[in-house]
């Protein structure tokens, strides 16, 4: 017996398809006449033929209603497939999306790198070649200046300190007659310092020079400074001796860049050199290395001027008698030309 539901579902069916309904009729009208059969008493000879009847029609029917149908495409041979797995929903698809761009940027951005990396290791070969090309010029370049200076020290076995004075000339001779021009032009005193550094011999060039170079004159203590203005005249012009500290005034001008003036330049006039030297040695004449310090001393050093007379400049309208006595103390007090 077939339950209700069934039943329901194939009226359904048959209503829906109409080529369907056309082949359901005989074959409900079989089966109802086989339940028929099945439910009544016991069939006799006719009603089993009339039953098979209808089921030889009901099979003529189906073959017609089978060839009326179109050919179906034959079926390929089923084999065993491995379906791909696939996400549930359309938001993880998404994502793998998002995944499968980011590892694509992400092997572009190696690339990037790996390229950079491959730059920056070329040129720090480059930088380490240039660095040891470097490194042997400048070994090349140290040892031909040894070489050049060892070749100059052959050249001339006995450096004076004229060549540090006037620098490099072309012969000795030459030099020696520079030296000597220069020595010409200083005043006594300094040609004493020159001749006690060494810079000239004095013996030698004894005749070249000027006299009385061979022994400095002292000049007066401060004591002995006459008065400027007095009845006894102007007196000579006082020169600074080396280590004798005077009480007159010294005034410093502006250092001097000449190498050879700086040789003339006395530094125990000058305060600053005075508490530079006081550690080495007592400040007095005649004392080892003092003419080696003078010599290299870079300071020129002076003594303050006379100062003018008194009344020297009073020049108005006096009457005549005053002005013939300052006249006559004027004349007086003029140091002589």
């Amino acid at each position: 017996m077939s339950s209700p539901l069934k039943r329901k579902r194939s009226a359904a069916s048959s209503s829906r398809d109409p080529s369907t309904s056309l082949v359901a009729a005989p074959i409900r009208q079989g089966q109802s006449s086989v339940h028929a059969l099945a439910d009544g008493p016991s069939p006799t000879r006719a009603e089993l033929e009339k039953c098979v009847g209808r089921l030889s029609a009901t099979m003529l029917q189906l073959e017609a209603l089978v060839h009326r149908l179109p050919d179906a495409s034959p079926r390929a041979v089923l084999s065993e497939l491995s379906a791909p797995a696939q996400s549930s929903s359309s938001q993880p698809a998404e994502g793998n999306s998002d995944s499968r761009k980011a590892s694509e940027l992400s092997c572009s951005s190696c690339a990037d790198l790996q390229q950079r990396v491959r730059e920056l290791e070329a040129r720090e070969a480059a930088h380490e070649k240039e660095k040891e090309a470097w490194a042997a010029f400048k070994q090349w370049w140290l040892r031909s200046l040894a070489k050049k200076e060892r070749s100059n020290r052959q050249r001339s076995p006995k450096s004076s300190p004229i060549a540090a004075v006037l620098g490099k000339s072309s012969s000795p001779r030459r030099q020696r007659t520079s030296t000597l021009s220069a020595f010409n032009k200083l005043d006594p005193a300094s040609r004493e310092i020159w001749i006690q550094a060494g810079i000239v011999d004095g013996p030698s060039s004894s005749s070249q020079l000027d006299a009385n170079i061979n022994e400095p004159v002292p000049g007066p203590s401060a004591r002995e400074v006459p008065t400027v203005g007095g009845e006894s005249g102007p007196s000579e012009p006082i020169l600074p001796v080396a280590g004798a500290r005077r009480d007159v005034g010294w005034i410093d001008s502006t250092p001097v860049r000449s190498r050879i003036q700086r040789r003339t330049m006395i530094a125990h006039d000058c305060p600053d050199c005075a508490s530079f030297y006081s550690h080495l040695n007592e400040l007095r004449p005649n004392n080892p290395g003092d003419a080696e310090r003078n010599a290299c001393s870079r300071h020129r050093t002076t003594h303050a001027r006379p100062a003018t007379p008194e009344g020297y400049w009073n020049i108005g309208f006096p009457t005549t008698q005053d002005a013939e006595l300052i006249n006559d103390s004027a004349r007086k007090a003029r140091p002589p030309r």
